[in-house]
């Protein structure tokens, strides 16, 4: 190891030291390209075009601001301090109240708020809590702050929490102290328990009144009291009506652009050879990127137009394929009345599929797609009979398991079969469908007792009025599809014990087979059942 002279190790840090540098004159020529601007700093001094605005006469500059809104004017005031300073004033109450006016609103500015927050309160579309877009609601008027869908569920609570809070500090009755979007309470007079409420307001208001010293207490209880009721009493019905006017003028503004935009698009598509009875139909101008309430600007159709042909040439697709489909489902629905005229049974004629079903059916949709013209269906028909009654079968088989699982969950454990019985069986789900427990009713009332094999006898909905005269629910023309009829069917199980006893039937082993046989025309002496008086809509799960 190297030593110095004194016998001493030398000093490490002087050892590895940078040389100072040296200072010269910068000779570098100065960047002076018009295309690059220096760095800014914040706090412009200079308003740019608006600068005249703040030296021109007072008269003058209110006069150019009473042509602006609300929103115009709360821009304005971030522009600069100056404009901050000149719009904050008193004196400039004329020129919001002007702004105001300009948009319909009323002139009195609410109590609880300032110019600038009641301006970015109603037309600022930004939630105050999440920063998320968001237009105006009714419930902001109540609440007294603007919230997106997710800050109401998440932010708000209900009564409850804040009565609880309050309670702390002994004014827990007084829930009127609080902004609140009201639900009717029960009490006239009393805010309801039920209402929902901003939790940052009630913790505001539990921390402020924590802090008051005693003798302000009641002073500030008695002025807050005040201001609510001025804010309910004088603000909030006439800003709720202006809501909904502005709202409505929008809807009819987006209308129009929307009508606007449709005539340009379908103008141009018939320029270019699309079919008018496409590009006019209801698909076509429904549809979501056609229908918007925006116009069509020459950068939106350079963007979308290939988009707009795409979605004529769909419709136009399925134009054809529909009427294509109505050549055809004549001749499906002739065979069809023909496969169920030659069924032997009434059991079966009235517990057969409903035609629209049954055009429905894979078989049939294959005999559709195959076939080149009308005269080639009878032919398809018979060269696909078996896959035919294949998906019939199948598809009765679903109407028996959906049917008995739904009333099978109906049936009291005092008149059914043990819970443990199982019915995944066709033995079981038939022996289960011919007992007098798995009778039921139509949903629309007045109607006579039915079973799963005379549920389509004389008709589905028998003496019903609201059904159309037009909608005859008889086979083989039942207007609607299977899982259609399934929802308005309903249990009246309180209802068969009493008509077996009656019978002299054990009603863990009776059929409708033996009733019938032992009562033949029961279902006309106990006439149409009232569902609505007899059904169990809370079956018991024991």
């Amino acid at each position: 190891m190297d030593v110095n002279a004194s016998g001493t190790l030398p000093d490490t840090e002087k050892v590895h030291a940078r040389p100072k540098r040296l200072k010269v004159a910068d000779t570098r020529e100065l960047d002076v390209r018009p295309g690059r601007r220096g760095r800014q700093t914040k706090g412009r001094k200079d308003v740019g075009k608006l600068a005249f605005m703040l030296e021109a006469p007072t008269e003058i500059a209110v006069h150019i601001m009473s042509y602006l809104k609300p929103l115009d004017i709360l821009h304005l005031s971030l522009v600069s301090k100056e404009f901050r300073s000149m719009l904050a004033s008193p004196e400039s109450n004329i020129i919001w109240l002007t702004a105001r006016r300009n948009v319909g609103l009323p002139d009195e500015l609410p109590p609880d708020f300032c110019e600038t927050a009641y301006a970015r309160f109603l037309f600022v579309p930004k939630c105050e809590l999440c920063n998320r877009l968001v237009h105006g609601k009714i419930e902001m008027i109540y609440l007294r702050v603007k919230l997106c869908r997710s800050c109401m569920k998440s932010k708000c609570c209900d009564g409850q929490y804040a009565h609880d809070q309050l309670c702390s500090i002994r004014v827990g009755e007084n829930l009127d102290m609080l902004p609140s979007y009201d639900v009717p309470s029960a009490k006239p007079g009393q805010a309801s328990k039920g209402n929902r409420y901003l939790k940052l307001h009630v913790d505001l208001l539990v921390q402020k009144m924590n802090e008051l010293p005693a003798e302000e207490f009641r002073q500030f209880l008695d002025h807050r009291q005040q201001l609510m009721d001025q804010v309910r009493e004088e603000t909030r019905e006439p800003l709720r009506r202006w809501l909904l006017h502005t709202r409505q003028e929008r809807r009819d503004e987006r209308s129009i652009l929307r009508d606007l935009r449709l005539k340009t698009i379908c103008d141009r598509l018939q320029e270019m050879g699309y079919d008018r009875s496409d590009i006019h139909s209801q698909e076509f101008t429904s549809h979501p990127l056609v229908a918007r309430g925006e116009p069509l600007t020459e950068r939106a159709w350079t963007l979308n137009g290939s988009r707009f042909e795409e979605i004529v040439r769909d419709v136009h697709a399925m134009r054809l394929r529909n009427e294509r489909q109505a050549r055809i489902d004549p001749i499906l629905t002739e065979i069809f009345a023909e496969m169920w005229s030659a069924l032997s049974t009434d059991e079966e004629k009235y517990s057969f599929l409903p035609v629209r079903d049954f055009l429905e059916l894979p078989s049939v949709t294959s005999i559709t797609e195959q076939a080149t013209s009308s005269t080639d269906i009878r032919g398809l028909f018979q060269t696909y009979r078996e896959s035919v009654q294949k998906d019939i079968d199948e598809f009765h088989q679903h109407m028996q398991i959906t049917l008995t699982i739904k009333l099978f969950d109906w049936c009291s454990d005092k008149t059914s079969p043990s819970r443990q019985t199982s019915l995944r069986t066709d033995e079981d789900r038939i022996r289960f469908l011919q007992s007098p427990l798995s009778a039921w009713v139509p949903a629309s009332g007045n109607e006579h007792i039915r079973d799963y094999y005379t549920m389509f006898k004389n008709g589905f909905f028998g003496s019903d009025n609201f059904i159309e005269p037009s909608e005859a629910h008889e086979h083989p023309t039942l207007p609607w599809r299977w899982r259609d009829y399934y929802s308005e069917i309903h249990s009246v199980r309180s209802v068969m014990p009493a008509i077996l006893d009656e019978a002299g039937l054990d009603i863990q082993s009776a059929t409708f087979a033996d009733l019938d046989n032992r009562v033949p025309d029961w279902r006309d002496e106990h006439g149409a059942i009232d569902y609505a008086a007899d059904v169990d809509y809370y079956p018991s799960d024991e």
